[in-house]
């Protein structure tokens, strides 16, 4: 599922597009078992954008990296901060990220440097790669061309 998703975001990141709102209630599943990434209503076109006033608000604060929260710009890398959240949902069976916070509380602890544990049976290489995803500092982010390479080598290791 995540190899899957990261492959849409590299696609969609090389065009150019931000999707802005990562996350498993935005990922359909094809008849064919592949996860394909949808909804694209907050998709915006560039390797920046600035929100308005009105569009932050729109902004669902659990899958929201803190740069955008604090600033309003949504980045290529903000997708990278999403799509860890998205991996933790993953592995958590489905659950919503931050479960003992609002989004109030969410967004303070957040910006003061708190992660979700990882989820139990969580593979090591998972968690290292979502460890990545919630760097503070975007730049050291992997890019998805970076997280679909990961995920190759993985595959192809356990052949």
């Amino acid at each position: 599922m995540c190899y899957d998703v990261s492959k849409g975001l590299k696609y969609l990141h090389r065009q150019k597009f931000i999707h802005s709102d990562v996350a498993a209630r935005n990922c359909l599943v094809t008849g064919g078992g592949t996860v394909k990434i949808y909804d694209f209503w907050m998709t915006r076109k560039g390797e920046e954008y600035q929100l308005q006033q009105d569009q932050k608000m729109q902004l669902q604060i659990k899958w929201t990296a803190p740069e955008t929260l604090k600033s309003g710009k949504l980045t290529l890398l903000s997708d990278v901060w999403g799509f860890g959240i998205l991996m933790w949902e993953i592995f958590s069976s489905g659950k919503c990220p931050y479960p003992q916070f609002t989004d109030v509380e969410t967004k303070e602890k957040v910006s003061k440097g708190y992660r979700m544990e990882f989820p139990e049976n969580t593979p090591k290489y998972c968690c290292n790669l979502m460890r990545n995803c919630w760097e503070v500092n975007s730049a050291r982010r992997h890019h998805f061309k970076d997280i679909v390479k990961k995920f190759e080598t993985l595959i192809k290791t356990q052949k």
